[in-house]
């Protein structure tokens, strides 16, 4: 079987089911280009309604294979997740116990089997959820994890939380660093060759601080000129050839920020574009892909994909109206250039009762088939860093390793099916199967 569709080359798949509403949180790309989503869906039976959280599988024509639903001590729980490669993604439950916040960490492969589950309680006090549940989770070549949070910083010091755990779960050193100065909002993480960098989002100003991955001492911290706007996502933070990207917003905007390997903004782009929503972005051969929605002047929302050197120079920036569905907040691409989204579409009544998940496919020059698109270069700025050395204070402390809590999948005996072909490229194939209402 090819890697990438020979019929179609790009698509706007319509998935169903029988749920009402059927959300994907996450569409990740794996190995051999197949999808794995972590998913939300919502029925309602007589008059209960119920909500329930699981994993689905595709494959690279957006087609569902087989899903599981999860539950985390015999109760189904929200998933939060993230993707650490092509072949495996980290689940983070959380549960309280003792009456403190605990978080279950369980890594498992692109077939949805288990490979690992720890579940550790934070200790006395800890307020590091970020504005969310945690700020980020990220790796090393070494195979470490690196879990990190941020407090608010009202009537504290602001603060950031690094929990590290070996290749297997297990917890190796936690550092919480003060940086005092204003608020925090929320954070992201990447590792380089000898360091761990987090990345703030705070007010007056952001922050940068950078530990020493086998040690976890403080080496540097730095602020920005840069107000977070507010917004609770996930940032995008990215490491290649020696360099950190940094896709944020500011006013209403968005910037990107390019740092060296020890945490300094050393040059920012602001793309002026009003109203601006942040999507997610990916990394290819340095190049980075963006997808984002913003409001045009005559109020008009538009799905914006996006290409960007390693200049931070625009290679391209297709707009396409936002009829149906809004551009996804995260999107990957395959080693052939392939972009590939997860998004969805919401109808019915006034708040729209009904959810439907779009899986998208692009080609390496961000087109999409039938679709019309515009190729429009947003008026981009330079923007002085203006970064400072930041004092610090640093403390080490603890999460309790707990006994397992048990991590169940369910098979999910209802799946998905192609639904609707909103556009594509032209066919080379003889029939294109459909099925579902």
């Amino acid at each position: 079987i090819p890697v990438a569709d020979t019929c179609l080359s790009t698509y706007v798949k319509v998935l169903r089911s029988n749920s009402h509403r059927d959300i994907f949180h996450h569409l990740y790309l794996m190995k051999d280009n197949y999808l794995l989503s972590v998913t939300e869906r919502h029925d309602r039976i007589w008059s209960e309604y119920i909500t329930t959280y699981g994993l689905k599988r595709y494959d690279e024509r957006g087609n569902f294979i087989n899903g599981v639903n999860v539950f985390l001590d015999d109760t189904n729980s929200v998933v939060l997740s993230r993707r650490i490669d092509d072949q495996r993604i980290m689940l983070i439950h959380t549960k309280t116990v003792d009456s403190r916040l605990s978080y279950i960490f369980t890594l498992i492969n692109d077939q949805m089997q288990v490979i690992w589950s720890k579940a550790y309680k934070t200790f006395t006090g800890y307020n590091f959820t970020s504005q969310q549940l945690f700020g980020d989770l990220t790796t090393d070549a070494q195979g470490n994890f690196y879990f990190v949070g941020n407090n608010l910083g009202f009537m504290e010091n602001r603060k950031v939380m690094v929990f590290k755990m070996d290749p297997n779960g297990n917890a190796l050193w936690l550092k919480v660093t003060d940086i005092p100065g204003g608020l925090f909002l929320t954070c992201s993480a990447v590792t380089t060759n000898t360091s761990v960098v987090v990345v703030v989002e705070g007010s007056p100003r952001c922050a940068t601080l950078r530990l020493d991955k086998n040690t976890g001492q403080v080496l540097n911290a730095y602020t920005y000129a840069n107000d977070h706007g507010g917004s609770i996502y996930k940032r995008d933070l990215k490491f290649v050839n020696d360099r950190i990207l940094y896709s944020c917003n500011t006013q209403g905007n968005a910037l990107l920020v390019l740092l060296d390997t020890t945490g300094i903004p050393f040059r920012m782009k602001r793309i002026n574009r009003a109203g601006y929503g942040h999507g997610g972005g990916d990394m290819k051969n340095w190049n980075y892909y963006n997808a984002y929605i913003y409001y045009d002047a005559g109020n008009n929302r538009k799905n914006v994909l996006c290409m960007i050197d390693s200049a931070l120079n625009m290679v391209f920036s297709n707009e396409y109206d936002a009829s149906r569905y809004s551009f996804s907040p995260r999107i990957h691409v395959s080693d052939e250039g392939n972009i590939y989204m997860g998004t969805g579409q919401i109808y019915g009544g006034v708040n729209g009762n009904y959810y439907d998940p779009i899986v998208i496919k692009f080609d390496p020059q961000g087109k999409l088939g039938t679709c019309n698109s515009v190729n429009v270069i947003p008026d981009i700025t330079d923007v002085f860093p203006d970064a400072q050395l930041a004092s610090t204070i640093a403390s080490d402390n603890i999460f309790t390793l707990l006994p397992s809590i048990p991590l169940t999948f369910i098979l999910d005996t209802l799946g998905q099916h192609n639904s609707e072909l909103l556009c594509s490229s032209p066919s080379t194939c003889q029939s294109l199967y459909l099925s579902g209402t």
